[in-house]
């Protein structure tokens, strides 16, 4: 039946038509058109989603899924028809804006609406995987992402699936995980990276500058391996959240609690680095604990053949150095009173994720293949650090990061704070207290 004429397209409804009369026509394509309808007799505003089963033969999962979800994040499904040619379905209309054109009217928003919206994301999903036959959303954008007052909707559930069933190539490239479009089993995790990939968009709008833990949480999400990734969106959430906590938050201020030292390779110094970090700290007054994350246990050995240190608590004391004692992994890692903890990570990252910034350590020798890690040194709250000072091999480095290169001193007793190492550090710090908005 012919109900009204937009244009140059016609806007007819198959079923349904004695009850709803439309009103404009939303989007249309050859396989699917949507358009704003009313209800003839209560006067109500709904969306009605035309499929065309030329496209999609037999799709009536959307139908399936949306009449048994209740969640305020999802889009009520009022009706389900269908005939010869198509698929009708009747849904919730939602008052509001997507993300997508938010954004385009907010240039800037604060930490705090990115934090609700995140949660609320992660809410839906959540309700999503944690039925007793958890569905998967698979196309998570800004597009599908309505703003409706203080309420976040997901809308549009034509990929959705069970988590058992197998599906290639469905998805929006650019925005969907990778392993959406390969001949591979998809769960989670997959909706995990597309929400990685929204927090990745809202942290670049993001007023105050995101700090290296949301930058490194939110890169967690998005690893190219889904077995790289969190086992799932409440373990992410969770992550994410704990990055900024609510007392710092109100209080206006941030505090540093982890600092990671992390080699581009190994025997580049990362240990030696790491200690000196620690004890120019404990001179500044700011009371930090070096932690070892590698098989060996260097600081250790070292004090113990000088014999120039004292243990308290399972903490081990030299000078203006303090470190939790390596005591191997039978027994149990002390912890340290409350302060910075300077973690050396070896050359593994995934040591260092969740700190605060990180200092990358890259060796000098011009001989040496340098295997190093070019993203994760573009990192705005990464350090790059060049030992032993080579300027040269240092602005080569520069250049293809196209970020500075720090140089480190020559120098042979790590526990020394020397006036070179000092200033190295307390322009580090510096930058870090700028960018977070701290004042002296």
């Amino acid at each position: 039946m012919l109900l009204e004429k937009k244009g140059a397209i016609r806007i007819t409804i198959p079923i349904f038509s004695d009850r709803y009369e439309a009103l404009e026509c939303i989007y249309h394509t050859s396989a699917t058109q949507i358009y704003l309808v009313r209800h003839r007799s209560l006067g109500k505003k709904r969306i009605l989603k035309v499929i065309s089963k030329q496209f999609f033969q037999g799709l009536s999962y959307e139908a399936d899924v949306l009449c048994s979800l209740r969640h305020p994040g999802i889009p009520i499904l009022y009706d389900y028809g269908e005939d010869e040619e198509s698929i009708c379905l009747i849904e919730e209309y939602i008052r509001g804006v997507s993300l997508t054109e938010y954004l385009l009217y907010h240039s800037t928003i604060t930490r705090d609406w990115v934090r609700q919206t995140m949660q609320q994301l992660g809410d839906i999903l959540m309700y999503l995987h944690e039925r007793k036959n958890p569905i998967l959303y698979q196309d998570l954008k800004p597009d599908h992402i309505m703003i409706q007052g203080n309420q976040v909707i997901l809308i549009d559930y034509g990929i959705a699936h069970p988590k058992n069933q197998k599906r290639y190539g469905a998805g929006t490239k650019g925005h969907s995980a990778p392993e959406q479009f390969r001949e591979t089993s998809v769960d989670e995790r997959s909706d995990l990276y597309a929400l990685g990939n929204v927090a990745k968009l809202l942290l670049a709008h993001q007023s105050e500058k995101p700090t290296a833990k949301e930058l490194a949480v939110m890169e967690w999400a998005m690893e190219e391996k889904p077995e790289n990734r969190p086992n799932g969106v409440s373990e992410w959430i969770s992550a994410y959240l704990a990055v900024v906590p609510e007392h710092y938050r109100k209080r206006g201020m941030h505090l540093f609690q982890t600092i990671a030292v992390i080699g581009a390779e190994e025997k580049v110094g990362t240990t030696h680095i790491a200690i000196a970090l620690t004890s120019y700290l404990n001179r500044q007054h700011h009371r930090a604990y070096f932690e070892n994350q590698t098989e060996d246990a260097t600081v250790t050995r070292i004090l113990q053949n000088r014999g120039e240190f004292h243990e308290k608590d399972g903490i081990i004391y030299h000078n203006s150095f303090a470190a939790v004692q390596d005591v191997g992994p039978a027994i149990p890692v002390t912890t340290p009173p409350e302060g910075i903890c300077v973690i050396d990570c070896g050359t593994d990252w995934d040591m260092a994720r969740g700190s605060d910034f990180y200092l990358y350590v890259i060796g000098s020798r011009p001989w040496m293949d340098m295997d190093y890690s070019l993203e994760k040194a573009m990192n705005p709250h990464t350090h790059v650090i060049i030992n032993p000072c080579n300027k040269g091999v240092g602005r080569m480095i520069a250049s293809k990061m196209k970020k500075q290169v720090l140089a480190f001193p020559l120098d042979s007793d790590p526990f020394l704070v020397t006036k070179e190492k000092e200033k190295l550090f307390h322009h580090i710090w510096e930058s870090e207290e700028r960018s977070e908005g701290i004042r002296k």
